[in-house]
């Protein structure tokens, strides 16, 4: 008799990224659990964290590694006699509705608007395939309701559709101090990929228009990330003379760097989740934001927000907490506040009990 029910998951790769991460996380926080993870590339970031889980690699191609992928992780759930089958992103998802066996519960994540013009814009051919595999046996989490929206309108499930907000680690709240804004020079911070749904171009122009009117020596921006376009990026803010938006790549403890700013930035096109405002708001950091629905829910609307496709909406929100810091204080509180939603405890609660 096994001691312990099994949980499979199923994803693309063990990249470093937010749904690798956190699935990472799920395995290390519930003990009560015996995992196996399947994953589709033969990637693997994570290989001190995951010291002593089983993990099968594949090397899956396509449309064309469907039938063969499926039918051997179906044989792997049946053989290490599985209880839970849980899969994080699209190729994942469309294998896991193959490889479970219809006795055994499924569960497909979805971390991203996946199919609106506001969102990813996945081709026609991958909208299709989601749809036609789809059943309602299977058990959907999106990570906002932006994305469980998108899942309903494309996909066409209306069963078993649930929010489940992404978690926060523990770090991001201990690092909280109250948040003092006798200051004199805006010190900013961006932490994210350097690709273009990030949309980092309009922080550069909305930076030289603000140097423009007051002066670089009055505001700064450190990007924590790295990412393909990088020399593109250093090249326009060359361009422009903007000496006051630096990148500072990637690191591991994003966590204790948040505190040595007192504002946060995100100019992203759209966004599934936005795992990294909500970190920002557990240290206390007043968010400035994309106006897009997603960091509307996310956030509660306690963000000051411009249009992503306009400069000058940035440089207006830039020029007005310049002349006036008196909000910040308050929206640091706040922000604190709304980001307990997001802790990790509650995340897991919730989901041990959907897996049990």
């Amino acid at each position: 008799m096994k001691s312990k029910r099994i949980i499979a998951h199923i994803i693309d790769s063990l990249g470093r990224g937010g749904a690798e991460t956190l699935l990472v996380g799920v395995v290390k926080a519930l003990t009560e659990f015996e995992h196996i993870i399947f994953s589709l590339k033969p990637v693997n970031d994570f290989c001190e964290e995951l010291e002593g889980v089983k993990v099968i690699f594949y090397d899956f191609r396509g449309i064309q590694s469907l039938p063969t992928t499926s039918l051997s992780i179906r044989k792997l759930i049946l053989k290490y006699n599985v209880d839970v089958v849980h899969a994080h992103l699209y190729w994942s998802s469309i294998v896991s509705r193959f490889a479970t066996p219809s006795n055994i519960k499924l569960f497909n994540s979805y971390h991203n608007i996946l199919y609106s013009r506001i969102g990813a814009n996945y081709p026609l051919h991958s909208r299709l395939l989601d749809k036609l595999t789809y059943t309602s046996r299977v058990n959907i989490f999106c990570v906002s309701s932006e994305v469980k929206r998108d899942v309903m309108r494309y996909i066409g499930a209306t069963q078993n559709v649930t929010v489940l907000y992404n978690y926060i680690e523990d770090v991001f709240f201990d690092r909280y101090r109250e948040y003092n804004d006798n200051f004199k020079k805006l010190k900013f911070v961006a932490v994210g990929n350097l690709k273009s749904q990030k949309n980092y171009e309009v922080i550069i122009r909305a930076f030289a228009l603000f140097n423009e009117k007051f002066g670089s020596e009055t505001i700064i921006l450190d990007v924590f990330g790295k990412g393909e376009l990088l020399h593109h990026l250093i090249k326009l803010s060359e361009e422009l003379k903007v000496d006051n938006v630096r990148f500072v790549g990637a690191v591991s403890n994003v966590s204790d760097h948040l505190p040595n700013y007192n504002g946060y930035i995100l100019s992203s096109t759209h966004e599934g989740f936005g795992i990294a405002v909500a970190e920002a708001m557990a240290v206390g950091l007043p968010l400035i934001l994309s106006d897009i629905p997603v960091l509307q829910e996310v956030t509660s609307g306690n963000a000051y927000f411009f249009n992503p496709a306009d400069q000058n909406s940035l440089l207006k929100v830039l020029s007005s907490i310049n002349s006036d810091k008196s909000k910040l204080k308050g929206m640091s509180v706040l922000g604190r506040e709304i980001s307990q939603a997001f802790r990790k405890d509650l995340y897991m609660k919730t989901l041990s009990g959907y897996y049990s």
